[in-house]
């Protein structure tokens, strides 16, 4: 559908050069869906997001297409930028400036040392359910390369927060060397093997046929003058706790020369070890995903977890909202190794036999959602318990509970 729906904005704007080179920009997308369709990728549940927040003009956040001969670029992804996220498609014969007038930075200042303008951030939390996760970017700037080591290098970073400590790390960087990437930093002279020159100063025509028409691709579909290849970025973490992911940039030293940070489609990924979170972990999480109230307690090497999925009066159907409700259940079984008991129950209404049979019937349909699920069926073991009274309502006893070991 992003795809589609590209094609057809090209035709109407006529931006493309040919049929296989194309670059797009387009800014009609919410923050929520940037994050959650384009950048999160689609093909795992292992990492859960919430609370996406975006601070900066609508002009400095969107979405992008690519397709080149050269593979510049992703394909497609979000971009944001210290100026204007339209500025960005080319040719490269004028000079991207735009002045935001949004507020400083204070986390961008610490990084680069510096006074930052026209800050652009998207931020929201997010759970990972393995110990790492990782991304991949490119940086692109009109600061390149009159303005390298001259007091103005644009500034952008990736920020995550511990919550538990309200540590911060900058993990746009080089891995090889935790070089920060801006222009100082990769450019003609320093760390060139990750920069690529868009710009007649820096590029000479040398008869090599290749590098030329790849240049004068590049130089008709970008405005920018130089720009990073692509860089996978990273962290481990603690797997099932929350944690806060800024993703900033601003100009640093003056309001001039527009920069990029292009964060490839569906890239952003949680795909480290499994981990078995422990019981305060594992509280948390439950606490962070689910209002009412949730009941953990350990019992013989084992965790008990009590929350909300009841059953209608003499039925063993989920209701619609317990499909909800299980999801973080299931996340945690995908997402580790623990085996699961589920223990139906049944009110006190009726023969003890039949409320025994019925609540055998409430833990067995919830094995099968799980099942149907992903989870391994050897991993489950669902028993019934019969029945137990409730002093609130009979509908509180009309219930499953679940056992981790």
């Amino acid at each position: 559908m992003f795809y589609k729906y590209f094609l057809a904005v090209f035709f109407i704007c006529s931006v493309i050069t040919s049929k296989s080179q194309v670059f797009i920009v387009d800014t009609a997308y919410t923050p929520q869906e940037i994050v959650n369709k384009y950048f999160l990728d689609n093909n795992q549940n292992g990492i859960k997001i919430e609370n996406i927040n975006y601070s900066g003009l609508k002009h400095a956040l969107g979405l992008f297409y690519y397709e080149g001969n050269y593979n510049a670029l992703p394909q497609y992804g979000l971009i944001l930028s210290s100026g204007s996220v339209l500025a960005a498609i080319g040719p490269n014969n004028h000079t991207a400036s735009f002045e935001n007038y949004t507020h400083r930075d204070d986390d961008l200042s610490k990084i680069i040392n510096a006074k930052t303008f026209d800050s652009a951030i998207l931020e929201f939390d997010f759970t990972s359910f393995t110990d790492s996760i990782n991304f991949i970017f490119q940086f692109a700037s009109e600061e390149y390369p009159e303005y390298v080591n001259k007091g103005v290098s644009d500034v952008f970073g990736f920020l995550i927060t511990d919550y538990s400590n309200n540590k911060k790390k900058n993990i746009a960087v080089l891995s090889r060397n935790n070089t920060p990437v801006a222009i100082d930093m990769i450019n003609k002279s320093f760390n060139s093997d990750f920069y690529t020159a868009n710009n007649s100063i820096e590029h000479q025509f040398k008869g090599n046929k290749e590098d030329d028409s790849k240049y004068s691709e590049n130089v008709r579909l970008f405005q920018f003058d130089g720009f990073t290849k692509a860089i996978s970025s990273g962290i481990k973490l603690e797997p099932f706790k929350k944690y806060h992911f800024k993703i900033a940039i601003a100009d640093a030293g003056d309001r001039k020369f527009d920069s990029w940070i292009f964060l490839k489609g569906n890239s952003f990924k949680s795909n480290g070890n499994i981990v078995n979170p422990d019981y305060e972990d594992i509280s948390e999480y439950f606490k962070s995903v689910e209002n009412d109230s949730v009941e953990i307690y350990t019992k013989e090497s084992q965790l008990h977890i009590i929350f909300p999925v009841y059953f209608g009066y003499n039925s063993y159907e989920l209701k619609i909202e317990s499909n909800q409700i299980l999801k973080p259940l299931l996340n945690l079984l995908s997402y580790s190794n623990y085996n699961l008991i589920i223990n139906g129950f049944a009110d006190e209404i009726g023969a003890p036999d039949y409320n025994l049979a019925l609540s055998k019937k409430r833990s067995d349909q919830v094995k099968k959602y799980l099942i149907e699920n992903g989870i391994e069926e050897l991993r489950i073991s669902s028993f019934g318990k019969g029945e137990i009274s409730s002093e609130i309502d009979h509908e509180k006893s009309r219930k499953v509970e679940f056992i981790l070991y």
